[in-house]
């Protein structure tokens, strides 16, 4: 029977064939025909809107998945790991002069500079790299976290340079919003829709622009995940993947009830015999008179079986879950015991949950492998693997830097020249620097090695290049190979040069004897 929704469209699809469209607008995309079996959810207002009712509900929901979820834990861990890695993205100060030439004097100056806000970042005490890796975790679970850059000495906060951050998480933020003002989710925003400001919560609660603190957009750092060009606050990243996640976790915790239960014993009495009276005890004779010990006995006989007959689900079979220690009654005749059966583990269950990780894996962008703990298959299917999920921590890895690292520097650059540091220059010029992103991990580094060379041969990538992919630094590097030279311990670079110094050792040996 058709629903009310699909007679409509078909009226609907009717008068518009009369007026010559001939069915063409509703028909020309498969989504928009209308089916009995199929319904699509459709809303068509604001982003700004849906996001500024939902939004810290939406970030609550990802934060308690990170915090008792695996599957989600993997994801932000992921995120973490694959954007800023152990020691953060590396930022490499080359400073440029009139004639586009990095000027050697300015880079080590800045570098010394750049060190100190290294060490301490963060106004609770984090270094960047600290700073960076809790930062992307906020930037995953919650979908955004913001920055406030302060720009004086204070001994509460120990930064003995005029550069600071502190770190404010995304639920500061006020869920307000009032569109005369310009004001949506807790931004201030011009009329290009560019944020001018924020406004911060002074307390738990903050209903009106009276109870927030309004800070400038100049001296704010928002690290954000949007999937729109409209939304002004952040989702998170396991946004489109928690009705799966969530799935996951509740079959996840049917199958453990019910292997809880199957490791308990239970066991059904049947009887071969119907017409046979039931019950555990044998029946006792009416005609003897008793003593009173034994009168006493057949009574408590007579409650026990009682007791017993209540468990029975059926005159044919009586269950009954038997508990460590428990020893079993004498049973009548034409009874007998069997075990009840459990088929646990399902034999679905992992197929079910490798399939429901691959959906977590799609919506994410993280690698399969990673998430699952599963590393079957041979070199190429993991490195495929491995490269897809690549491309997805590689566009983070470039929004991580773009909006944070790079907008800190400059800010940084910006404070040395404000408090006569560093000499103003043109934009572009002393702010320029070159920044190190983690690599993707090797699989066969023999294979991956060999492939390097030969791109460096073949002149497709300098070495500089080469090392930067590697996570390292090409002037440290170089300055290491130097120093490690001059004191011996040259690396040799073919198996020939590894026999020669063989070889020389050995004369060297005999030389030794021969003496």
């Amino acid at each position: 029977m058709a629903t009310k929704k699909a007679r409509y469209y078909r009226a609907l699809n009717q008068e518009l064939k009369k007026r010559g469209f001939r069915g063409q607008v509703l028909n020309g995309y498969e989504a928009l025909k209308p089916s009995d079996h199929r319904e699509y959810q459709a809303d068509y207002r604001d982003v700004v809107d849906i996001n500024g009712a939902s939004f810290e509900r939406l970030a609550r929901i990802s934060c308690n998945l990170d915090r008792n979820n695996s599957a989600a834990i993997g994801v932000n861990n992921s995120v973490r790991d694959t954007v800023v890695g152990s020691v953060g993205i590396q930022v490499e100060p080359m400073p440029l002069d009139r004639n586009g030439e990095v000027d050697p004097v300015l880079t080590k100056k800045i570098s010394m500079m750049w060190t100190k806000f290294l060490r301490n970042a963060e106004v609770t005490g984090l270094n960047f790299a600290q700073l960076q890796r809790l930062a992307s975790l906020h930037w995953a679970r919650e979908g955004e976290v913001f920055f406030q850059v302060i720009t004086h000495k204070s001994r509460d906060i120990g930064n003995k340079f005029p550069f600071i951050l502190q770190m404010i998480p995304g639920d500061m933020i006020p869920n307000l919003t009032d569109k005369e003002l310009g004001i949506y989710s807790g931004i201030k925003v011009n009329r290009w829709n560019r944020p001018v400001g924020y406004y911060f919560k002074k307390g738990t609660y903050s209903f009106s622009v009276t109870d927030c603190q309004y800070v400038d957009a100049n001296s704010i750092i928002h690290l954000v995940n949007r999937r729109s060009i409209k939304e002004k606050r952040g989702i998170p990243m396991i946004t489109s993947a928690i009705p799966s996640i969530t799935d996951l976790a509740e079959y996840s915790e049917a199958e453990v009830i019910k292997a809880k239960q199957s490791a308990s014993l239970v066991f059904a009495v049947y009887k071969d015999d119907p017409d046979h009276g039931g019950g555990f005890l044998p029946d006792f004779d009416d005609d003897d008179e008793d003593s009173p010990e034994e009168q006493a006995a057949k009574t408590a006989a007579q409650l026990e079986a009682e007791r017993i007959k209540e468990i029975r689900r059926d005159d044919d079979r009586a269950e009954m879950h038997i508990k460590p220690g428990t020893s079993m009654m004498n049973l009548q005749p034409n009874e007998r015991i069997d075990l009840i059966k459990s088929d646990l583990p399902a034999s679905n269950l992992e197929k079910y949950r490798a399939n429901i990780l691959k959906d977590i894996a799609t919506a994410t962008g993280v690698n399969y492998s990673s998430l699952s703990r599963n590393y079957d298959g041979n070199y190429s299917s993991q490195r495929q693997g491995l490269i897809d999920s690549w491309k997805t921590a590689e566009g983070n890895q470039n929004e991580f830097a773009s909006q944070l690292v790079e907008k800190t520097y400059q800010k940084f650059i910006e404070t040395c020249q404000e408090h006569g540091f560093l000499p103003a220059s043109d934009e572009g010029l002393i702010d320029n620097a070159n920044y190190t992103f983690p690599v993707m991990p090797w699989i066969d580094p023999a294979k991956e090695a060999n492939a390097k060379r030969v791109l460096n041969e073949s002149g497709l990538k300098s070495k500089q290049e080469l090392i930067r992919e590697n996570g390292g630094n090409p002037d440290e590097t170089f300055a290491q190979l130097k120093r490690e030279e001059e004191m011996g311990f040259g690396i040799p670079k073919t198996i020939a040069d590894v026999r020669t110094l063989e070889l020389e050792d050995e004369a060297k040996n005999d030389e030794v004897v021969g003496n």
